[in-house]
């Protein structure tokens, strides 16, 4: 699914999700449309949306939900970052940093075949972003051109919509197959073994083969002609460089021992390129990027005008109770309570206007599911089942009073703690991570009732069977913008 373009004006799409509000279309795949947002406080988003018709099927939104996982656990320089997200949406979607450049199969429609120092240049980008993958013990199963945003600074790959966690298994259907058959491993093809980080180097070396040459390794009138000749013949290499076919020959081994690993495969395929720092596009490629570049900075500017245009004046203040937000403008401000975290960045009170127990379309019954793989109890909202839709929030008022405790504020190695906050968005995704020796981030719902309640395990976190280390720890939430901060301690005497 595409990210590259532009932003092309679509009657279709929704004027807002979550709160972004829609400028365009970027691409469409099989699971959904990918939209250009834009929300005051991030900027523009490439915002993708699950079909309604997938995601009323459980198995689909279990598999968007982990998308989500997925993409808030790998980091890297290569990673189109997460930066908000909304799975019990009616339809659910997930906003990623908008990366203002072509996709790879744009640039060679523009460029031709790449020469071998873009094509070595280009492999060394995606190995390292496949080696953050693979290090977050997933695996993306979707690596193509179309996949691969080509920046100034490197490629950047994109679109976690078919990654998986490895120690989890897959969410595939008998008789389907996720992915772009033309860059799918033979072992993603029958299913009959689990996938490994394998497939994501076949799909890499068919992707840099296609790059190198213009055509793909594998081609046939129709998809079984190709997909029988990837079971049966050798890659047409014709028009690769000699000096980098040997490498992208092994990574197209039909068996997955045989593939070498992202490490070796980085070593000879980024030998030769030095420390330079010049980027080798071609003349071509560079104006396709300035121009994607000057694209996004004219949308951008337009979209601040009209959200600057839609700020509604400033109330006059009103008695406690009242519908006010209070804003504080310093983003980087941080308050931190000892026991129990003050939110920072933008505080608001609470609207006492009620919620809408249900929102148009959405299950009544839905129950909520904890990201780290433990169902949640239906909310409960004035006999409704689920959780309530948030109040609107635009991207200009503040969000939510959120809170943030944890008990007890003291204890030992072994000690569980437990993490209760107040005031969050109703049903809306809340990432919490325990800052200290160790940094995993995992996912909460907040109930209907904007309270969260879940626990932290020092020592599971930092995998010690003897028990977390002592020293002072902070746990933060977040959840968008909304954010708070709480600490405790651990004791070596416990």
């Amino acid at each position: 699914m595409s990210e590259g373009s532009d932003g092309a004006a679509d009657a279709a799409a929704p004027p807002r999700i979550g709160s972004f509000a829609v400028l365009g279309t970027l691409g469409t795949g099989a699971m959904g449309r990918v939209f250009l947002g834009h929300d005051a406080s991030v900027g523009l988003a490439a915002v993708k949306v699950i079909r309604p018709e997938l995601a009323a099927d459980p198995t689909y939104r279990e598999r968007f939900v982990r998308e989500i996982r997925a993409a808030r656990r790998v980091d890297g320089g290569h990673i189109a970052h997460v930066i908000a997200a909304d799975p019990l949406a009616s339809p659910p979607w997930l906003a990623t940093e908008y990366i203002p450049a072509p996709t790879l199969d744009e640039l060679v429609a523009a460029c031709g075949p790449l020469s071998e120092e873009l094509v070595r240049w280009i492999a060394a980008g995606c190995i390292r972003a496949l080696m953050d993958v693979h290090r977050a013990g997933l695996v993306h199963r979707d690596v193509k051109p179309g996949n691969i945003l080509v920046t100034e600074s490197g490629p950047v790959l994109v679109d976690f919509g078919l990654a998986y966690a490895s120690d989890t298994g897959h969410l595939t259907r008998s008789g389907t197959h996720p992915g772009t058959p033309a860059f799918m491993a033979p072992e993603q093809l029958n299913q009959r073994e689990e996938l490994t980080s394998a497939v994501d180097v076949y799909a890499l070396g068919a992707t840099l083969v296609f790059a190198a040459s213009g055509h793909l390794p594998f081609t046939g009138p129709g998809v079984e002609a190709t997909i029988f000749r990837m079971l049966t013949s050798a890659p047409d290499l014709d028009g690769v460089p000699e000096a980098i076919a040997p490498s992208l020959a092994a990574c197209l081994a039909r068996s997955p021992e045989a593939r070498p690993a992202c490490a070796d495969l980085l070593a000879v395929l980024a030998a030769d390129l030095g420390d330079t720092a010049d980027t080798p596009l071609p003349e071509a490629g560079r104006a396709l990027v300035d121009q994607r570049v000057a694209d996004a900075s004219r949308l951008l500017e337009e979209a601040e005008e009209q959200s600057a245009q839609q700020i509604p004046a400033p109330p006059e203040p009103r008695r406690r109770g009242s519908r006010t937000w209070m804003a504080v403008a310093a983003v980087s401000t941080a308050v931190l309570g000892v026991a129990a975290g003050v939110v920072y960045g933008v505080i608001s009170e609470w609207p006492n206007s009620s919620v809408p127990a249900k929102a148009a379309g959405a299950s009544s019954t839905a129950a909520g599911v904890d990201l780290s793989g433990q169902a949640l109890p239906p909310a409960d909202h004035n006999g409704q089942g689920g959780p309530p839709p948030p109040p609107p929030y635009d991207g200009q008022a503040p969000p939510f009073p959120a809170t943030l405790s944890i008990q007890p504020a003291k204890g030992g190695p072994k000690t569980v703690f437990t993490v209760r906050g107040t005031g969050w968005p109703p049903g809306r995704l809340v990432w919490i991570t325990l800052e200290g020796p160790s940094a995993t981030p995992f996912s909460v719902y907040a109930a209907a009732d904007g309270t969260l309640r879940t626990t932290v395990d020092p020592a599971v976190q930092e995998d010690r069977a003897s028990g977390a280390t002592p020293g002072s720890y902070f746990v933060q939430a977040e959840a968008g913008p909304v954010q708070a901060l709480a600490s405790f301690s651990i004791s070596a005497a416990g």
